[in-house]
């Protein structure tokens, strides 16, 4: 009987072929996934100083004098997100806020307030606008420790404001501490939908401290 060789042969070649290209896609596979953890460890490296400088930049509450009070505005998470780290050394301030008769500068004599808590807290102010009117509400931890509700087109004119943001500071019990100056804008009469701000005292937000 007559047997064609070349077929006999040939099977072991096609066999080791087989097993070489396996071995090929193999180490193909481990040098991609090893430049790709190479080439994602570099990255890594060269983020880690960005990362440090935006850990730097953000805010942070600084307490070096344990007797004297310490606050720093935190980053905003969202447009209407104002809020405060602060540590309170006593029982010797006391939290204002008013909606009426806000100047430029200085208190107006009515507005509600509080003693702030002793100790180290997150307070925060919240306007709101509700069926039953323009709410402002400030919180220490989510409590609430003063509430004001204004009739509900209250400051719908838009406002200019200002609020102690920037690096943590220390005060001591004489100052007086704005954290939020927030004046709306009064309208212009005989041009409906225009507003313009205005130099005496006007309707706002105002939030300070103050020793007792």
């Amino acid at each position: 009987m007559n047997i064609d060789k070349s077929i006999v042969t040939g099977r072991p070649r096609l066999f080791r072929m087989q097993i070489g290209l396996r071995h090929l896609l193999l180490l193909t596979l481990c040098a991609g996934a090893w430049a790709a953890h190479w080439t994602n460890q570099s990255h890594i490296a060269k983020l880690k100083p960005r990362l440090a400088t935006l850990q730097k930049l953000a805010p942070e509450l600084i307490v070096s004098d344990t007797s004297r009070l310490a606050i720093v505005q935190l980053e905003s998470k969202w447009a209407s997100d104002i809020r405060w780290d602060m540590y309170v050394p006593s029982s010797n301030y006391r939290l204002c806020l008013a909606t009426r008769a806000v100047a430029e500068s200085g208190f107006p004599d009515l507005y509600q307030n509080i003693a702030l808590p002793k100790g180290r807290y997150e307070l925060q102010i919240e306007e709101v606008i509700q069926t039953n009117g323009f709410r402002i509400r400030v919180t220490q931890n989510e409590e609430v420790l003063l509430d004001i509700v204004e009739a509900p087109l209250f400051g719908s004119n838009g406002s200019s404001s200002s609020s102690r943001n920037g690096p943590s500071l220390q005060f001591d019990d004489s100052t007086e501490i704005d954290l939020l100056r927030r004046r709306f804008l009064v309208p212009i009469p005989g041009s409906p939908g225009s507003s313009r701000s205005t130099i005496g005292p006007t309707n706002g937000v105002l939030l300070w401290i103050k020793p007792n």
